[in-house]
């Protein structure tokens, strides 16, 4: 009895070991995004190219192709904006390959996303996301008539501080007075046709306040190109215009 014991101990001591061996030294591959999140930026009346990679596993003595499909339920950027193959190749005794999307300007202000699936029959793969945002260059501002609309959350006015907003080296302030309590005040000023240059600066003038102002630049079509709430009471001069919306000059 004690041999017929030992001898299936043994037995199965030898089985493990070879299953262990066995699950060492497995081929079982699968491919997956290098990366989750991408960021592509696109440039008013232009595209760009967007690099992704995809990573095997391991290495294959042949080349492997795997479908690519785009999500269109998690997507919401236009189908036309953009193009992308149907398959990524990787070759034969490499563990990497890539391919490239072109994403043109048809796109929103807010931006817009591009998810992406990889089709591997053997394992579920995590999507790629590619963050989609249009960039616009600074240019002239519209000519008309501009809206700025300014309030005190406070309700006791900007008392010495004020907006100064310049164009082509003509400067205007604007202020939120006592008398309008929290409502808001709005003011316009014009933008002749030619004019080249536009900018908003906010000087403090010794007013400690600061956290209570907030405003907003609109372009005479009614877009708001700069919106502003400040957070800090000892704020003393910002020049905004680097901050300007110039997708909807």
């Amino acid at each position: 009895m004690k041999k017929i014991l030992f001898f299936l101990m043994t037995l199965s001591l030898i089985l493990s070991c070879e299953d262990e061996q066995d699950f060492t030294n497995t081929t079982f591959s699968f491919a997956s995004f290098d990366k989750d999140n991408y960021n592509l930026t696109v440039t008013l009346g232009s595209s760009s190219t967007q690099s992704i990679s995809v990573a095997a596993s391991i290495a294959s003595s042949s080349e492997r192709v795997h479908a690519i499909q785009v999500d269109t339920d998690a997507s919401n950027i236009t189908p036309s904006s953009y193009t992308i193959p149907n398959s990524i190749t990787i070759p034969a005794n490499q563990t990497t390959g890539s391919f490239d999307i072109i994403v043109t300007d048809d796109l929103e202000l807010s931006g817009e996303t591009l998810v992406l699936n990889l089709i591997d029959d053997d394992f579920t793969v995590q999507p790629a996301t590619v963050n989609v945002k249009l960039f616009c260059p600074q240019q002239p501002p519209a000519s008309g008539t501009w809206t700025i609309r300014m309030r005190d959350s406070y309700g006791d006015g900007w008392n010495v501080a004020a907006v100064t907003i310049m164009v082509d080296g003509v400067s205007t302030d604007y202020s939120v007075p006592q008398s309008a309590g929290k409502d808001t005040v709005e003011d316009t000023f014009d933008v002749i046709a030619g004019a080249t240059e536009i900018s908003v600066v906010f000087n403090s003038n010794g007013e400690r306040w600061t956290d209570e102002v907030s405003y907003e630049v609109l372009t005479p079509a009614g877009d708001i190109v700069l919106e502003v709430a400040y957070s800090d009471q000892n704020i003393s001069t910002i020049d905004e215009t680097e901050n300007f919306n110039y997708c909807v000059f």
